[in-house]
Formats: C-alpha cells, structure tokens, sequence
C-alpha cells in the first residue's frame, strides 16, 4: 500500500468532512466496539430466512453489497471516497481482486492506520476530493456515509447543498470510464421537515463533525444528466440494528473507554449514535444505498 500526498489538501471544514474528533481517536478506539475492518456505517443484517449472526457477518455482507451495486469487477480499478480505515479498500483487493483499490480520506490518522497495507493494489490518499486528479480513469466508484458531510447548515440556510453534491458527482464522473458504476450509501432525511436539527447539529459539532444529512431527492437531482439511477434500496431497520449492536459494545467498555479516550470523546460518541438511533426508530432518517451509472453524453 502506499499513502501519499496531494498539493493543495488545505481545505475549509465543509470541504474536508472526515477530519474530525470522532476519526481521529484512532483504529483502537473503533477496534473496541466495531467489526475487524472498522466499518463505520450501516451493516446489512438480513434476510429474515438468513439472518446474519454477528456484526462481523453483517459488515461483510453490506460490503460484498455495495461492490455489487457498483459493478465491481477482477481486475478494475476502483475509487473509495471517504475510505475511513480502509475497510473497503481491504476487501476490493482481498476478495473482489482489483488491479487497483484507491482510497481517498482527508484524516490523516486514517491514512496511516488503513488497512491494506501489505496489499499492492491498495493506494491510500490523504487529500480531500476536490483536489483530486487520478492517474488512470476508474472502472468504478463507491462512497459510503461521505455524502452525508458535505453540505454543512449555512448551505441548506442558503439553498447551495445540492451544488455541493451535485460538484461531488460532476468530478467522480470526470474520473470514470464511460459506463462506469457509483455506489454511493448515505444517511437521508425521511419526509419534508428536519426535525431536531439544532440538536443534531450540536452533537456532530461536539464531535467536530460537519454536514447534515440530505434528503434521498436531493442527491437524485444532483445526479441528474451525470448518472442514471439504476437502484434505491433503503435499510432502516439494518442500521436501527447496527446502532443497538454498537451501543451495547460501547456501554460494555464504557468506563475502561473513557479512562483511555477521556469522557467528552466516549461519551459525545454515544450521545450522537443515540441520537440517531432514535431518529432511525422514530423514521425522521434512513439508510439509503444508490446505484448510478454514468451518463457518457452528459446534459
């Protein structure tokens, strides 16, 4: 694996949406309380006639799942957008046999602790998105629970965040070879209102955390005439379930945590994965998982 740098990843807190708090407290941090790979997103639990047993099931499953959805294929070359610890990027090389897996992560922790790193097909950049510029066009494309940080609270106040997304789509598809795939999996706003949204707001900021979660049509009508959408699938349930699985970990090892990690970090982290939990119960939010497929004569 290499970790590598790009000129000019200086970005404001809006443009570079994974340096936080929350991913900088580090692999063993997460280690605690979530699969081997550190997947930091919705796990996929069912069917109900095969039901995964464990967490680590669950992750693998969402993310065979996700490579599906974007036509992952031997021998591609794939970009990871927000690649966390590289999760992704370990199973592209691992068990889909990329020729290429490249992450792209603005945490610099993250970079340096991803996994992968014994795999040559796995490239790891510390550098935000949109100073980007790859070296060869991708065959595919995949961002999971990214999307959800781009547009911060001053951006819906002003109506620009779908100028946000819609930049995010127009450069991945810029990067990608006609027909290629994008698998983008976020936290959406179910219904017309945001409820609660100054209280979301001041946990993420506890965390240093930015962005707020888009509603599903708003990343449609960014897409559109860059990628067709080819699927919609939503997964309440399998995160309300991924939710219950980390707060229960989380409460197991509260107090060693919070003597390692100090309070505000332990505790901020279990408010804010509360907070939602919540929200996922109550259907003020989703998961949501789309499969696009990019438009080659773009409107």
């Amino acid at each position: 694996m290499r970790v590598g740098e790009q000129p000019g990843d200086c970005v404001s807190a809006v443009d570079n949406p994974s340096a936080s708090l929350y991913e900088e407290a580090g692999a063993d941090f997460f280690a605690g309380w979530m699969d081997s790979r550190l997947t930091m997103s919705c796990a996929l639990w069912g069917p109900g006639s095969n039901p995964a047993p464990d967490l680590e099931t669950a992750q693998h499953r969402k993310l065979c799942a996700f490579a599906d959805l974007a036509g992952v294929r031997p021998g591609h070359r794939v970009v990871d957008l927000g690649s966390g610890f590289g999760g992704m990027l370990d199973y592209l090389a691992r068990e889909r046999k990329v020729s290429a897996a490249v992450g792209l992560n603005s945490s610099a922790l993250q970079c340096q602790e991803s996994l992968g790193q014994d795999l040559p097909a796995v490239d790891v950049r510390h550098v935000a998105y949109q100073n980007y510029t790859p070296a060869a066009p991708f065959d595919a494309a995949l961002s999971i629970e990214m999307v959800q940080h781009l547009a911060g609270p001053a951006d819906f106040a002003a109506g620009t965040h779908i100028d946000r997304y819609r930049d995010l789509l127009r450069r991945v598809r810029e990067w990608t070879r006609p027909g290629a795939g994008f698998a983008i999996g976020a936290t959406v706003v179910v219904g017309p209102k945001r409820r609660s949204h100054g209280e979301h707001e001041r946990l993420l900021a506890e965390l240093q955390l930015t962005g707020l979660p888009p509603q599903l049509a708003d990343l449609l009508y960014a897409a559109d005439g860059l990628w067709e959408p080819l699927r919609v699938e939503t997964h309440r349930d399998d995160y309300l379930r991924t939710y219950d699985t980390w707060i229960e970990s989380i409460q197991g090892r509260q107090d060693a945590a919070r003597a390692r990690w100090g309070k505000d970090l332990v505790d901020g982290i279990l408010g804010l994965i509360r907070f939602e939990r919540e929200a996922f119960r109550t259907g003020d939010l989703s998961a949501v998982f789309l499969a696009l497929r990019r438009i080659d004569n773009p409107v």
